[in-house]
């Protein structure tokens, strides 16, 4: 015999019944995210972090620079970017972050509707964090800065993304500052 359908107490109206959203701070999302990928809940970073529930980051800026949070660690706090829209900009400089961390941020990056400048610089990234940063560029235009100073990323990659990042800056009105954040290899290759 197939199972009952589960019914309403007589006389009453299951309509009106509604489940309580329980909103979580931001603090708690990226330990919860921590816990649920079994890494160490980076201490700095929990501590730069709101603990009321519902509270965005206080300021449009998330600068995790000389932070080291590593491949794994930086996953947990892409939660907490997703979650703030009007996040303008992110800094992940000198962090230990390999091709990996890069090719998660960009995915998240890439959907972000506020995000305008990005840093990656002095982590140890290549061809393939080049080429996820290529790929967002071309997914998301609103960025129109991306910082790669000292990273493995090769000549050729760094000037598709100097043109891409000025290609953004001409659709959003911005200046010329996408030139300087890319380094001055590509534009030392853009001269000859």
């Amino acid at each position: 015999m197939p199972p009952r359908a589960a019914r309403a107490p007589a006389g009453k109206s299951t309509a009106h019944v509604r489940t309580k959203v329980v909103s979580k701070s931001l603090k708690e999302i990226y330990e919860d995210q921590c816990k649920d990928r079994q890494v160490n809940v980076n201490s700095s970073v929990a501590a730069s972090l709101p603990e009321r529930q519902g509270a965005a980051l206080p300021t449009d800026t998330l600068d995790m620079s000389r932070n080291y949070l590593g491949d794994n660690g930086i996953v947990p706090l892409l939660s907490v970017v997703e979650r703030n829209p009007n996040l303008r900009i992110v800094s992940f400089v000198e962090n230990g972050l390999r091709n990996n961390a890069i090719i998660a941020l960009c995915a998240v990056a890439s959907r972000h509707p506020g995000l305008r400048s990005i840093d990656v610089s002095d982590n140890c990234i290549s061809e393939g964090a080049g080429n996820a940063l290529v790929k967002l560029l071309e997914e998301n235009p609103r960025i129109t800065t991306l910082g790669i100073r000292n990273t493995r990323i090769d000549v050729e990659l760094r000037v598709r993304i100097k043109d891409l990042l000025e290609k953004n800056n001409a659709l959003s009105g911005g200046g010329g500052g996408a030139v300087a954040a890319v380094g001055s290899a590509a534009a030392a290759a853009a001269h000859h």
